[in-house]
C-alpha cells in the first residue's frame, strides 16, 4: 500500500481502537462495586423514592401521586395519558430487577436478559405473579414519569432536581420468553459511582415474601435512612402516614376511627420493617382518654414512633411499665440512666439534623 494511502488511514484507525478501549473501559466502570458472592447492590435513591410505589386506589384513578418527605422535599409520579399508574406490587418487580440485574448471565451495564418465568419464580414468595401481570408491571415502572426534588447526586454531595425519570427503561420481549431490561440511565450513573447499598440475597428475598406493601416500602426507606448503624431514629405519625400516602384520607376521618386505623395499620407495618432491621418500637400517645378510655390522638400530631435496638427497648419498657426503682440494682440503675442519657442525645441531635 502506498505510504500516502497508509498516512491517511492511520489516523482513522487509531481513532477506531481508542473508541474501542474507552467502551470496554466504561463497561468495566459500569456499576463500580465489588461484587460479592450472595449481596445485591440496591440503588440508593430507589430505596428512599421507592415509597412512591405504594399507591392508593384513589391515586390510581387519578393517576398521579405525590409524597412530601419533608422540608419541602417530595417525590411525585404520573401516568402517561392512556397508561395505568404504577401500583403496589411494582415494588416487589423492581426488587426483582436489582436481584436478576446482579445475577443475570446477560448483562451488558446497566442492561440484562431474562425471561417472565425468571421474573415469576423469584416473585413466587410474593404471591407469584402471572405473565401478564409481570408484563403490565414492567411497563409501568418504565412509562411512569417520577419527579423529586429529592434526588442524592453522590458527585456533587447534593439533593437535586430530578425531571421525568423512570424506574426502568428500554424494556422488549421476543415472542413473549426472553425479555430484555433496562434501568433509567440516572439510576446507572448513581450505581457507577457507588452510591449503592448491599443486601444479602436472602434477606432481599424475605422482603419479596412480606405481604404488607406498607411495611415492604417502609423496609427499603429505613434501610437507607438508618439500616445498618446505630443511629437511633423517631418519627411523629403523621411523618409515616405523609410517607404512605394516607395522611389526607385518614386526617377526615373522625378522630377515633382515626386512632384506631393507625394501631390497626400503620403501627404494625412500622413493627415489621423495623424488626426487619433489628429494631422494636415503641408508639407514645400524647392525646388525652375519652370517657371509654380510648386514646385520642394530637390533633396536631404529635404522637410519637421511637426505635430502640433490642437493649434500649427493654430498659424504655421497664421504665414504662412503672418499675419501682428499688426493684434494680445499683448497677442497672447506672446502666439504665446510662441508656436514656444516650437515648435523649440521640434523639435531640436527630431533630437538629433533620
Amino acid at each position: 500500500m502506498e505510504p500516502q494511502k497508509i498516512n491517511n488511514i492511520l489516523p482513522e484507525v487509531v481513532e477506531k481502537i481508542e473508541q474501542k478501549k474507552e467502551e470496554v473501559k466504561k463497561e468495566k466502570q459500569t456499576f463500580a462495586i465489588t461484587k460479592k458472592e450472595n449481596n445485591i447492590p440496591m440503588e440508593q435513591n430507589c430505596l428512599e423514592l421507592g415509597l412512591i410505589l405504594n399507591t392508593s386506589s384513589e391515586e390510581q384513578k387519578t393517576g398521579v401521586a405525590k409524597r412530601k418527605l419533608g422540608n419541602g422535599k417530595y417525590v411525585s409520579i404520573e401516568a402517561t395519558r392512556t397508561g395505568e399508574l404504577c401500583r403496589r406490587e411494582d415494588i416487589t418487580t423492581l426488587l426483582a430487577c436489582f436481584m436478576l440485574l446482579q445475577h443475570s448471565g446477560k448483562r451488558k451495564g446497566n442492561s440484562f436478559e431474562t425471561t417472565y418465568y425468571q421474573i415469576s419464580k423469584i416473585l413466587d414468595g410474593a404471591g407469584g405473579f402471572q405473565y401478564k401481570d409481570i408484563q403490565k408491571s414492567l411497563g409501568r415502572l418504565q412509562e411512569n414519569n417520577v419527579e423529586t426534588n429529592f434526588w442524592w447526586d453522590n458527585t456533587s454531595g447534593k439533593r437535586i432536581i430530578q425531571e421525568k425519570f423512570h424506574f426502568l427503561t428500554r424494556i422488549s420481549d421476543r415472542e413473549q420468553k426472553v425479555v430484555k431490561i433496562s434501568f433509567d440511565e440516572e439510576i446507572a450513573k448513581s450505581m457507577e459511582i457507588g452510591y449503592v447499598k448491599f443486601l444479602k440475597k436472602r434477606e432481599l428475598s424475605d422482603i419479596l415474601k412480606i405481604k404488607s406493601y406498607h411495611a415492604k416500602a417502609l423496609i427499603l426507606l429505613f434501610i437507607k435512612r438508618f439500616g445498618g448503624s446505630s443511629f437511633i431514629p423517631e418519627y411523629k405519625v403523621d411523618t409515616i402516614l405523609e410517607y404512605l400516602g394516607v395522611k389526607n384520607r385518614y386526617d377526615k376521618l373522625p378522630i377515633k376511627k382515626k386512632n384506631f386505623n393507625i394501631k390497626r395499620t400503620i403501627i404494625p407495618a412500622v413493627q415489621e420493617a423495623a424488626n426487619f432491621l433489628g429494631f422494636s418500637v415503641t408508639y407514645n400517645d400524647t392525646g388525652e382518654k375519652d370517657v371509654k378510655g380510648n386514646i385520642i390522638p394530637d390533633p396536631k400530631g404529635q404522637e410519637k414512633i421511637r426505635f430502640y435496638k433490642e437493649q434500649e427497648y427493654l430498659f424504655a419498657e421497664t421504665t414504662k411499665s412503672g418499675a419501682k426503682e428499688n426493684s434494680l440494682t445499683p448497677e442497672e440503675r447506672n446502666l439504665l440512666e446510662k441508656k436514656q442519657k444516650e437515648l435523649e442525645e440521640s434523639i435531640e441531635k436527630t431533630n437538629k439534623n433533620s
